[in-house]
């Protein structure tokens, strides 16, 4: 019989119960795994292999009295990877000179196995698992029932502890190819984006319509972003092989093209109401406008090239005008005044479409003013127009006066001049020579 077999019957004698009952001790696991460090309890942590399996240290905890009844035992449970006890499985407790193997064949109404301490032991526990299954365990040690009496109940040398180890899988390191780097480039889509580690090109990528881009797997190093075609270029981008980087860029707008066909050629024809403007380039005709109630005119949207402008049954012509598809020019021209022949007898009519028309109605409540402050002859029969010097249309569209009976009147020697337009601006044109003077 060794020294501490002797010692330790001694102190179960003296104690005069029996140890191998266990302790009605709760078996669950916590998070805190250490619950004993207050009386001296540490655990040394296994060191497996990365995704290998070992016994864990889950729980180690101090038994309340309740609990305890004035016992001194170390109790010892192992589990599988669920939680559920493992039958079978083993545990060395040992001490200062001797150890012992402890086998898990409780009820599961109690801990697995135990072994009573007595006074003076220093027990140390780790775990064995299935004989010839063994796997690397977590150490708890310092586990001992020298410890002052508690007010509580737990007296000096009757102290139980509980042990409970748990079978799982050490951790995978992280993978040192995981960092990414993603962003957008404003103004990109469409564009590549190459991304480079210290000169050399690791990845390239169109960029989608959203200019959103991503390389992924990377390991660590010192990267930059560029946009191919263009001088934009990212700041050092810093992986460490686990961290993502998130960097936004932007391609500078490229200013549209001016337009090569908006030249305006526009300008007035002074005594051209009423007749029409020629435009020519190159001698060739390009467009015909009427002329508007106050005599203006406007081509737009014209290519470069050579120009005239012209009036129609005159000859009257402008100037070459130069465009260069984006400039504009104004022309002003005139048409000479005929002089009323002598043997005109009205100096000037106002004719009007047939007063029996909606338009007829509306020119002459649009001439009265006008009529009334020039003392002007107005009426509705082309044949009394004839006898006047000057004739002035009112009026356009279906119902006016034709141009057929405008062209009989300057056959017939008058001076013939049209205000069209709709109603705002035959009224305009009418005050405008009222307010000049001019009829």
């Amino acid at each position: 019989m060794t020294f501490a077999t002797f010692w330790k019957r001694l102190w179960e004698a003296l104690l005069g119960r029996a140890t191998s009952q266990p302790a009605a001790v709760s078996r669950g696991v916590s998070s805190d795994a250490n619950e004993a460090a207050a009386y001296g309890v540490q655990v040394t942590s296994a060191t497996p292999a990365a995704g290998a399996s070992y016994w864990k240290a889950v729980r180690v905890r101090h038994l309340a009295p309740h609990e305890n009844n004035g016992r001194q035992n170390l109790y010892v449970n192992i589990n599988d990877e669920a939680g559920a006890r493992i039958y079978g499985a083993q545990a060395r407790i040992g001490w200062s000179g001797g150890f012992q193997v402890v086998t898990v064949d409780k009820p599961t109404s109690e801990p697995g196995t135990n072994l009573p301490m007595w006074p003076g032991q220093v027990c140390d526990v780790i775990a064995l698992g299935v004989p010839g299954l063994e796997l690397a365990s977590d150490k708890v040690t310092g586990l001992h029932t020298d410890h002052p009496d508690e007010a509580t109940g737990n007296t000096r040398f009757h102290h139980s502890f509980e042990v409970t180890f748990q079978r799982v899988t050490a951790a995978v390191p992280m993978p040192v190819n995981a960092s990414g780097v993603q962003g957008r480039v404003t103004n990109g889509a469409g564009r590549s984006i190459v991304l480079q580690r210290e000169g050399a090109t690791v990845a390239t990528t169109v960029l989608a319509a959203d200019g959103n881009f991503s390389f992924s797997a990377l390991a660590a190093g010192v990267y930059r972003l560029s946009v191919a075609g263009t001088a934009v270029t990212s700041a050092d981008i810093v992986l460490d092989g686990q961290n993502s980087v998130t960097v936004n860029l932007a391609v500078p707008e490229t200013p549209a093209p001016a337009p090569a066909n908006v030249s305006v050629v526009q300008g007035r024809v002074t005594n051209g109401a009423g007749r029409s403007i020629v435009l020519l380039c190159e001698g060739a005709t390009v467009a015909t406008t009427a002329l508007a109630a106050d005599d203006s005119f406007a081509f737009r949207a014209l290519a470069a090239g050579l120009y005239q402008v012209s009036v129609a049954g005159t000859a009257v012509t402008s100037a070459e005008i130069l465009l260069d598809g984006q400039n504009s020019v104004t022309v002003n021209l005139a048409v000479p005044e005929m002089p009323a022949p002598a043997e005109k007898p009205l100096p000037h009519y106002v004719l009007l479409a047939p007063v029996n028309t909606p338009a007829g109605r509306v020119n002459w409540q649009l001439a009265v003013a006008y009529v009334q402050t020039f003392g002007l002859t107005v009426g509705f029969d082309k044949a009394q127009a004839r006898q006047a010097a000057r004739v002035t249309l009112i009026g356009s569209g279906a119902e006016a006066i034709p141009a057929a009976v405008a062209q009989e009147l300057e056959a017939a020697g008058c001076q013939v001049a049209r205000i069209d337009g709709d109603s705002y601006a035959i009224e305009a044109e009418l005050a405008r020579r009222i307010a000049a003077g001019q009829a």
